[in-house]
């Protein structure tokens, strides 16, 4: 007896990490410029006003930290959303809550872009995956399920569109709605998509070495590992944030100190010439920390602790 749980599943947990409200004016340097207001849903007389940016860093599994924002055009609207996010709670990761529109999915899925490092037509796993999902039968086509769902209309448009590959878009269309992104029938389907749909072996072939690891459940073992290494390592990581705090106040320090070399020195020079500063000056501060200079730079444009102080060195609004 198959077991649809596993392939429906999520198989990642996404965890916020920090929320914060930034408010910005026409002119301001994170303030939505004409050429991105369309991006981000606003009109022409939307950004000629204050708007409200609500930035949430989240981390899923085992990836580096991510960081998203909302934008609004009054404070109420980005105080309700950020009280959606309590940092260390879980984002819920499901399908979306209203079905999408033809359009919609399209366009959603047509410019997902991934980062990827191969390319690989071997789909077995996938079809195991969304068949165990119930999406396709033995032959490996769609089931009454998903062509219900979808609709005639929808299922000759994908045809017409498409061709023999029409499938893969209704498969696709179908699990965005109906599974979490993380489970193995939904990074199926994306496989499937780019593939027959987008052409993209490239992304691909990177989705289905992501696909091969979860499968192994490498990942949830590494997960238990580090939740285990977590508990008992309670004691011992308040020294090092704190430790952590001081390599980031002694990195903001040195680039302080050569806030005279700027405009003269660009801002990438002034950083590299700091960070050596800062560790030379305290060796032992730094023994850990030297590797994570990229995160200590980010911290420090994006902490309202520091962002000010940064951004005046370099003649910027914070």
């Amino acid at each position: 007896m198959i077991d649809r749980d596993r392939f429906t599943k999520p198989t990642r947990k996404t965890t916020v990490c920090s929320i914060r409200i930034e408010k910005t004016q026409p002119g301001d340097s994170f303030h939505p410029s004409e050429m991105a207001r369309d991006l981000y849903g606003l009109s022409g007389n939307d950004i000629d006003g204050p708007v409200w940016h609500v930035w949430i860093s989240t981390k899923t599994g085992l990836d580096q930290n991510n960081l998203g924002v909302f934008r609004f055009t009054n404070e109420e609207e980005a105080q309700e959303v950020a009280k959606e996010f309590q940092v260390g709670s879980e984002v819920p990761d499901h399908a979306e809550n209203d079905p999408l529109l033809f359009r919609e999915i399209y366009q959603k899925a047509g410019n997902l872009k991934f980062f990827s490092t191969a390319g690989d037509n071997d789909f077995f796993e996938c079809y195991d995956c969304l068949q165990g999902a119930g999406v396709i039968d033995s032959d490996a086509q769609p089931t009454r399920a998903v062509l219900d769902w979808c609709g005639e209309e929808t299922v000759e448009r994908a045809k017409s569109e498409w061709g023999e590959n029409w499938s893969a878009y209704c498969e696709f269309a179908y699990c965005l709605n109906h599974f979490p992104r993380s489970s193995l029938a939904h990074i199926s389907s994306q496989i499937m998509y780019a593939y027959f749909i987008e052409y993209d072996d490239f992304s691909a072939g990177y989705l289905l070495r992501e696909l091969q690891f979860l499968m192994g459940g490498a990942e949830e073992i590494a997960s238990q590992t580090i939740e285990t290494r977590s508990k008992a390592g309670k004691a011992g990581s308040h020294a090092s944030r704190k430790a952590r705090g001081r390599r980031i106040e002694a990195f903001m320090q040195a680039i302080e100190a050569l806030s005279d070399l700027s405009p003269r020195m660009n801002e990438r020079a002034i950083l590299d010439q700091a960070f050596k500063n800062a560790v030379a000056s305290d060796p032992a501060l730094w023994r850990q920390g030297k590797g994570r200079k990229e995160e200590y730079e980010t911290e420090l444009r994006l902490n309202h602790d520091y962002r000010t102080r940064y951004f005046s060195v370099f003649g910027k609004t914070a």
